[in-house]
C-alpha cells in the first residue's frame, strides 16, 4: 500500500520523526495492551521496519481483531493491531490540520480540547442561550444515525477525500448544511449521535424529513427510527453520559451503573489477599479514571456515598481519598517503572 505522506522522499529523515511521534500518541491508555507491549520490546527495529515499509510502497495493514460488545448496546468492533494504530496516528497527524479548516466549531469528536465535556458545556450554554436563561420557550430535538460506523459507505468517503480535498469529507458536510441551509444556530454533534435547539418547536419538527433526505441522498446513511428525542428544555436532556437541565448537569445512570460494577470488581481482587504492585495501579487508573469524569459534575454527593458504601475497607488499608473526594492516593509509594 503506498501511503500518500507528504515529503516522505524528499524528506525521509522528516517522516522517521514523525513516525517516533506517532507512536508516543498510539501508546497513550495501550501500553499494557499485549500488542504494545510486544511492539515496544523491539522498539527501535519494530519503527525503523514500520519506516521502510512505507518508504518503500510496502505497508500492508494487518487484520483486525473483530469481537461483539453488549453495553451499551450490541455493537461489532474492529481492534487494529498496534503498528496499524502507529500508522492511523501519522495520517491522523498530517490531516488533522486539514479537517480542521472544514470542521464547524461544534463537532466534539477527535478534536484537540473539544471532547466530550466539551459538548457537554456547549449543549448547556446552548440551552440557555436559546431560552434566555431559562426565561422563553425552547425545544431540543436530539438524533441519531443508525449503524453508523457499519453503515458509513467506505468507497464514496475514500473517493471525497481524494477528489475533494476532504473537504466534505464524512459529516462535515452534513454540519454545515444543518448550520446553514436549515439555519440552526445551536447545534452541535458528537459522531452520529446531534442536537439540534430551537425556540420553535414546529419548526424543528418540519427539519426531521429534509435531515432524514439529506443522509440518505448525500452519504447513504440512516436516521435511527426509535432514537428521535423532542422535548422542552425544562425536561431535560441525555448527552454524552450526562443528563443536562436548567441550572445543573447530572451524571447519567449508565456511568454511575458502570462505576459500582468497577467497584466490585476492585473487591473481589481484595476479597482474599493483598493486593499486588499491578493491581494497585489498575486500581488507581480505574476509580480516577470514574473519578475524573464525575467531578465535572454535580456528583460530590454521589461519589461519596458509592465510594464509602460499597468499596472494600481491605482498600482502604492502602489509599485514601484527596482533593475533596475527586481523586485516590496510596499511602505509601509505589514504583510502577515505565
Amino acid at each position: 500500500m503506498q501511503l500518500a505522506i507528504p515529503y516522505f522522499k524528499t524528506d525521509p529523515c522528516k517522516l522517521l520523526v514523525d513516525l517516533f511521534q506517532a507512536y508516543y500518541d498510539a501508546r497513550k491508555n495501550k501500553r499494557n495492551t499485549i500488542n504494545a507491549l510486544n511492539f515496544e520490546r523491539h522498539l527501535e527495529s519494530s519503527l525503523f521496519a514500520l519506516y521502510n515499509e512505507i518508504i518503500e510502497g510496502r505497508y500492508e495493514p494487518q487484520p483486525s481483531i473483530c469481537f461483539i460488545v453488549d453495553r451499551p448496546v450490541k455493537r461489532e468492533i474492529f481492534a487494529a493491531d498496534f503498528r496499524d494504530r502507529v500508522v492511523h496516528h501519522l495520517i491522523y497527524n498530517y490531516i488533522s490540520p486539514i479537517f480542521e479548516n472544514s470542521f464547524i466549531n461544534d463537532s466534539y469528536s477527535c478534536r484537540k480540547n473539544k471532547g466530550t465535556h466539551y459538548g457537554i458545556k456547549r449543549m448547556d450554554h446552548f440551552i440557555r442561550s436559546c431560552s434566555q436563561n431559562y426565561r422563553k420557550d425552547c425545544y431540543i430535538l436530539k438524533l441519531d444515525i443508525s449503524g453508523y460506523f457499519m453503515a458509513i459507505n467506505k468507497p464514496l468517503l475514500f473517493k471525497k477525500v481524494k477528489s475533494e480535498l476532504i473537504k466534505n469529507v464524512g459529516k462535515i458536510e452534513f454540519d454545515h448544511f444543518v448550520k446553514k441551509d436549515l439555519q440552526i444556530r445551536y447545534y452541535g454533534r458528537y459522531v452520529d449521535d446531534f442536537i439540534l435547539i430551537h425556540q420553535d418547536k414546529a419548526y424543528l419538527k418540519s427539519a426531521i424529513e429534509p435531515i432524514r433526505e439529506f443522509l440518505d441522498y448525500n452519504l447513504q446513511l440512516k436516521l435511527h427510527p426509535d432514537k428521535i428525542y423532542m422535548q422542552h428544555f425544562t425536561k431535560g436532556v441525555k448527552y454524552l453520559g450526562s443528563v443536562i437541565k436548567p441550572h445543573r448537569i447530572y451524571i447519567a445512570r449508565r456511568t454511575k451503573g458502570n462505576f459500582f460494577e468497577a467497584i466490585e470488581k476492585q473487591n473481589e481482587i481484595v476479597r482474599y489477599r493483598k493486593p499486588g504492585k499491578e493491581e494497585l495501579k489498575h486500581f488507581l487508573c480505574s476509580m480516577n479514571s470514574y473519578m475524573g469524569i464525575m467531578k465535572h459534575y454535580k456528583t460530590y454527593k454521589a461519589r461519596r456515598k458509592m465510594i464509602f458504601k460499597h468499596l472494600s475497607g481491605s482498600w482502604w488499608n492502602q489509599v485514601y481519598l484527596s482533593d475533596s473526594v475527586k481523586k485516590f492516593v496510596l499511602k505509601r509509594k509505589v514504583c510502577f517503572g515505565s
